[in-house]
């Protein structure tokens, strides 16, 4: 970089490809599915787990009323049942399952992010190489300008 525009030019490139980069915008996301579950795991440590079901059972209409009954001793309930249950947990022990699940957690956020700042930096030394090669053209182009109009010039001193 020779002076603060090119400098300041280099820096909206980073911001630009920054932007552009799908396999940034997919670590990003992925860091932050990595995050909603390192919080899940930690609540895991403490939130407890509750449940409700429930059952409604109506027969709408009995088959052959007037039959016997297939099997002597059994009856037949022609009214409707209902049940309802309600369960609560509390996580006092799982064996260690729980610090294993968030520390592999905390270990895959890490990652990704290191994996992140390796994109950048790669990001930044492609700009970069790019940048010294449009650099090098430009000079190519300008060193045959200034050949070719030396040329024309002793061509016709002869």
């Amino acid at each position: 970089m020779q002076d603060q525009s090119s400098f300041n030019q280099f820096a909206d490139f980073m911001v630009q490809a920054q932007q552009n980069l799908p396999e940034l915008q997919q670590i990003e996301l992925a860091i932050a599915a990595q995050e909603r579950l390192l919080i899940s795991n930690k609540r895991a440590f403490y939130m407890p787990t509750v449940a409700f079901g429930a059952a409604y059972d109506y027969p709408i209409e009995t088959v052959n009323p007037g039959d016997p009954l297939p099997i002597p001793g059994v009856e037949i309930n022609n009214n409707p049942t209902w049940n309802a249950g309600f369960n609560v947990s509390i996580p006092l022990f799982a064996g260690g399952s729980r610090k294993f699940q968030k520390d592999k957690a905390k270990v895959s956020l890490y990652q990704l992010q290191d994996q992140q700042k390796d994109v950048n930096n790669m990001l930044e030394v492609q700009v970069r190489a790019n940048m010294e090669k449009v650099n090098a053209s430009y000079n190519n182009i300008r060193l045959t300008k200034s050949a070719l109009q030396q040329k024309k010039k002793y061509r016709n001193c002869y």
